[in-house]
Parts: structure tokens; sequence; C-alpha cells
């Protein structure tokens, strides 16, 4: 896996039908990213609220699309332990960092994943 991409940026790309464009050039063969597997409902939900000035309808397909694609990642464990600790220190420091962001951080490290694609929000 050369990635893993927040829900942030699945639900802006496909609101805006961006999404293949953007996370292109982290893609190779096929399970080069990967994604949380809540994302399929999380950002689903986004877009159903979000107002859009195209067809919500192009966007939920472009995430189905996208998400066919991608690695589904759950936490193990140990990285739910390790995304908890990046949450406290977050919020001892007045860090922005929600439960998706924790749990890529702690994925991409136990698992030796060169990139995290997000953003802020």
């Amino acid at each position: 896996m050369n990635a893993v991409v927040d829900n942030d940026i699945v639900h802006k790309g496909a609101c805006y039908g961006i999404l293949a464009d953007i996370l292109q050039p982290h893609n190779g063969a096929g399970g080069a990213i990967g994604a949380l597997g809540t994302a399929r409902f999380v950002v689903s939900k986004r877009i159903k609220k979000t107002r859009l000035k195209r067809d919500g309808s192009l966007a939920l397909e472009e995430l189905r699309k996208f998400l066919s694609r991608c690695v589904e990642l759950s936490p193990t464990e140990d990285e739910q332990r390790l995304a908890a600790e990046f949450e406290f220190a977050a919020q001892q420091l007045a860090v922005n960092l929600d439960t998706g962001e924790s749990q890529l951080c702690a994925i991409v490290i136990v698992r030796l994943i060169p990139r995290l694609l997000t953003v802020s929000v």
C-alpha cells in the first residue's frame, strides 16, 4: 500500500468530482490506497447532507467507485490504543485531531505505510 487517505479528502474529492485526479499520483497497482472501512458510511452521509452544485448522486457514485478500488482498513486493538494516545496528546496540546485521523496515524506508523493524506477543515 502506497498511502492511506482521510475521510475529509474522500468527501471533498467526491463532492468536487476530482477524487480520482487528486489521488492518482499515489495510486499504483490495485490496492495501493487504503481508507477506513467506516468511510463508506461516514462520507456518504456527509455527501447527502452537503448542498452541492452538482448532482449528489454523481458524488455518491464517485465515492462508491473509489472505495471499490481501495483497501478497507480497520485498526487493530494495538492501533486503537495508539490512536487513543494520540487523541489524548492532541487534547493536552489543544490540537484538532479527529478519531479517523488518529486511527490512520496509528495504522501508518504500525504498518509502515509511507503516506497519510489528510486536509485541515
